[in-house]
């Protein structure tokens, strides 16, 4: 038998950058290990049991709608995922996936002060990791009730989805869902990449296109550690190998390879990024 620790700072709800990870939840805001350079500890136990440790540090959805605002990403009416389309997601697949979509619905709407449906929006991300077995806060914790309050106040209500995350983490630990805690981060990725292409009417502006590229390069990773999971069924292996598609595509472009550092895309490019990205949310609603 083979137990496997892996530990990810994904993010759930989460308002910073980084998150800790590991025993005595040391910070990682230093040093992001890749897959590439990560150190593997491996420590035979017994003939039939090992236990792996591998860290690896992604950006919350806040701070993926941070990148975008700050890009020149405008508010726009009806973008996010409709929060009346909650019951769709039945499965525990599609519930982590609801999860993910509307914790960055929540981000966008926050950042850019749009307050008044965010309590909906930490709602419903409660009631469907709730139903997936993470009960860190309840849809009637005080936390809920604090945020209400704090409708308008960016930072404050900031600060209670810091809180709130730090409980759904200790729940995410306590009943070993790390592996789907890692899924969440995903559809939370998918979600604020569907948003900052969906809410951009063209790719006129350099920068937020510099943004996407930006954001389509830590998609290799992420992919890695969804194949290190213990995830399995036809709903995850279809999601996973269209990450894979989308993955494949960008960075078998020509300005990816030759690129050192961020590459620049062509329009044209762009576009086939933003069409993807699109077609994957849709099919997930």
């Amino acid at each position: 038998m083979k137990h496997k620790i892996i530990c990810v700072a994904v993010l759930a709800l989460s308002a910073t950058f980084f998150v800790s990870c590991g025993p005595g939840g040391s910070d990682q805001k230093d040093t992001v290990e890749s897959f590439d350079e990560e150190t593997d500890r491996e420590k035979s136990i017994s003939s039939d049991e090992t236990v792996r440790t591998r860290t690896v540090v992604f950006p919350s959805a806040t701070e993926i709608m941070s990148v975008f605002k700050n890009a020149g990403l405008k508010f726009k009416p009806g973008v996010t995922a409709d929060i009346n389309s909650k019951s769709n997601f039945d499965t525990r697949f599609q519930k982590a996936i609801g999860a993910g979509i509307y914790t960055s619905g929540l981000a966008y709407h926050v950042i850019h002060n749009q307050s008044a449906q965010a309590p909906e929006y930490l709602k419903a991300v409660l009631e469907l990791t709730a139903d997936m077995g993470i009960s860190g806060v309840s849809t009637d914790d005080e936390l809920v009730t604090r945020f209400e309050q704090s409708l308008g106040d960016e930072d404050e209500m900031l600060n209670i989805i810091s809180d709130v995350q730090a409980k759904t983490d200790a729940s995410i630990d306590e009943n070993d869902m790390q592996d789907w805690a890692t899924l969440i981060f995903s559809a939370a990725w998918l979600e604020g990449m569907y948003i900052g292409v969906e809410a951009n009417d063209n790719f006129s502006k350099g920068d937020l296109s510099r943004r996407i590229a930006e954001q389509m390069g830590i998609l290799d990773n992420q992919i890695r550690v969804l194949e290190d999971t213990e995830l399995q069924g036809e709903e995850f292996s279809d999601f996973l190998s269209e990450l894979k598609l989308l993955n494949d595509y960008y960075l078998d472009l020509p300005e990816v390879q030759e690129s050192e550092g961020i590459p620049k895309l062509g329009l044209n490019q762009l576009k086939n990024i933003s069409d993807q990205i699109k077609d994957l949310r849709n099919s997930l609603m």
